[in-house]
């Protein structure tokens, strides 16, 4: 535990079961780009985005002496969100981050929409739809589907998240890009019912029909006519090949190591997860540029042959940790230390590589030595200094991992 007279971090109290939101609170307090974000909220429309920001530099405060906060000032706005009261009871830390990432994903979007159409009534010119999601902890995935039989491959679909979930497998070991080559994985999907070879077969059923074939000749079976469609045989199916790959890979990553098993009784999962510090994933994205459609929340498709491979680096910034069983615990977070106003000095030769680009890039994080205890581990009010290796370790109950591009 920090010493009286050296710098420690703020703690936060547990009043009844606040461990949930405390690890939550003090793990997104880690990430500077999501701090930097936040700086760009709407005061009036992005009411949550605001608060946070608040709690977060509440809880960044340079100290030397024990100190601890409520976190029910920030959850008493997420009550007033959604007109409703925050039980006492045990929760899930898991349902909280994605209910805070999706309300200021959801303002945020309103917000857009809001300035996009006050400049539209001044006849101001607008930008471009972003290129890139509007929260910076919005990722995409893309759908390529293949059809066995026939070989078709309709135009991929593309879908967002904000937490990236992976199932543990129930086994005593794994490793976190197993778990992520699993979420990755080609799955094959029987009984599927592809419009391509339906398609084919109502060409060859009316073959009579002059007028028909001549509008099926013009048809996309990707984007089958209401009245065309009825006249498919819906008995036909075949099985696909289905590849899920990243598509566009936010700044801050949140991947959520889901640990319930479901036999008749929940249980907690308590296989051991070897994660790493850095990450390296591909990211396909399309060459085509984005359409309005993210923005406002549909589901875009694109042909499947435009595609760029990057390669997408990450480090780990904080672990939300879990230890007891499915329907009992406790929650402590463990956070990289955050540097305050102290200048950091880039030309330090005990910082490695990563180490001087990273610091760069965010100059508010204290740039890591090899053996340096440069984390904090929080327990509610407690607070210890701990190396990136006790961390590491944490391969039974680690829940959550936020980690950011470098």
């Amino acid at each position: 535990m920090s010493r009286k007279g050296k710098s420690t971090a703020v703690g936060l109290l547990n009043h009844a079961n606040d461990c949930f939101a405390n690890s939550i609170l003090q793990a997104l307090a880690s990430v500077p780009t999501l701090r930097n974000f936040l700086d760009e909220c709407d005061d009036k429309q992005e009411s949550l985005a605001c608060a946070l920001k608040e709690m977060i530099d509440s809880l960044n405060e340079p100290i030397t002496y024990p100190k601890a906060l409520s976190v029910w000032p920030f959850l008493h706005e997420l009550e007033a969100i959604y007109k409703s009261r925050i039980s006492r009871s045990q929760h899930d830390a898991h349902e909280l981050l994605h209910l805070i990432f999706e309300t200021i994903h959801d303002q945020r979007v309103k917000s857009t929409r809001a300035e996009h159409a006050d400049r539209l009534s001044q006849k101001k010119p607008t930008s471009a739809s972003p290129a890139t999601p509007i929260v910076p902890f919005e990722s995409y995935t893309q759908d390529i589907i293949t059809c066995a039989t026939c070989g078709y491959t309709p135009p991929m679909t593309i879908s967002s998240f904000l937490v990236m979930s992976l199932n543990v497998p129930n086994t005593w070991h794994t490793t976190l890009d197993k778990c992520l080559a699993s979420l990755l994985n080609t799955e094959c999907i029987r009984d599927f019912g592809c419009d391509n070879c339906r398609y084919t077969d109502l060409k060859r059923r009316t073959t009579n029909n002059i007028e028909l074939q001549q509008r099926l000749e013009d048809i996309d079976p990707a984007e089958m006519p209401a009245d065309i469609e009825t006249l498919l045989n819906k008995a036909i199916v075949s099985t696909i090949a289905k590849k899920t790959l990243l598509n566009t890979l936010s700044p801050i990553l949140v991947v959520h190591l889901s640990r319930s098993i479901f036999t008749g009784t929940a249980s907690r999962n308590s296989c051991r997860v070897e994660i790493q510090e850095y990450i390296t994933l591909t990211s396909y994205q399309n060459s085509v540029e984005k359409t309005e459609e993210f923005a406002a929340g549909q589901t875009p498709t694109y042909p499947a042959q435009f595609q760029t491979p990057s390669k997408v680096r990450y480090r780990l910034a904080a672990m939300v940790r879990h230890q007891g069983t499915h329907q009992h615990g406790h929650y402590e977070c463990y956070r990289r230390k955050m540097n305050h106003p102290i200048e950091v000095s880039l030309s330090n030769e005990s910082i490695d590589g990563d180490g001087q680009q990273f610091a760069r890039k965010h100059h508010n994080l204290i740039p890591w030595k090899t053996g340096e205890k440069d984390w904090w581990r929080i327990s509610d009010t407690l607070v210890w200094e701990c190396r990136i290796d006790e961390v590491l370790k944490q391969t039974k109950a680690a829940y959550l991992l936020l980690y950011e591009q470098c």
